[in-house]
């Protein structure tokens, strides 16, 4: 995995400017793959769909951003002999504004964030708001991963709360393709926990 320059991007709310990483290459070598739907990838790693402003702390989805530009690369290194022997000399970077380069990175939500963000109307579609729960689903069995530490089976109230409202939304996805009748077989709520 190599990075690529970083994308600057702007609050959608108050357009202050952030910084996100791209990569150049990345593969699927080390890759884990969980029966949640979770794939944790040490050699790809993916930007976040939804960050918090640094500047006015309110909660923006990356793709609705707008890109301002791109960080330049460093200028290459080239070396030459001379009378004092090898030389080192780089290449002058093109200029950006101060901001770009004072501009902090985004960052990953965590539970709390996420539930903050779920609370708050963030989610617009169906799809986002699944999305964002199955992170929070993710998050909370991260505790789980390694085969190294006890298991915690216990689930908080909040991490069950989000898997009824996650298989509910479910629910209603899969039968809007179903048609009414073989929807009738699914049932409509679950036993309580």
């Amino acid at each position: 995995m190599t990075f690529g320059p970083d994308a600057v991007i702007a609050c959608p709310s108050c357009g202050a400017p952030e910084r996100v990483f791209t990569l150049r290459t990345s593969n699927n070598f080390f890759d884990s793959y969980w029966t949640d739907g979770y794939a944790s990838r040490p050699c790809a790693w993916a930007q976040p769909e939804l960050t918090r402003c640094h500047a006015c702390g309110r909660f923006y989805w990356l793709e609705d951003a707008p890109v301002l530009g791109r960080m330049p690369e460093r200028g290459r290194k080239r070396w030459f002999l001379d009378v004092d022997g090898i030389q080192e000399e780089e290449e002058p970077r093109e200029a950006v504004p101060e901001a770009w380069e004072k501009a902090p990175q985004v960052t990953r939500c965590g539970v709390e964030a996420l539930l903050e963000a779920l609370a708050a109307g963030v989610a617009d579609t169906e799809e986002r708001e699944i999305l964002l729960r199955t992170q929070v689903l993710w998050i909370s069995n991260h505790k789980n991963r390694n085969p190294r530490r006890k298991r915690d089976r216990q689930k908080t109230p909040q991490a069950r709360k989000n898997m009824v409202a996650l298989l509910a939304l479910h629910r209603v996805s899969i039968c809007r393709g179903m048609g009414p009748r073989r929807c009738r077989r699914i049932p409509p709520r679950l036993p309580s926990a």
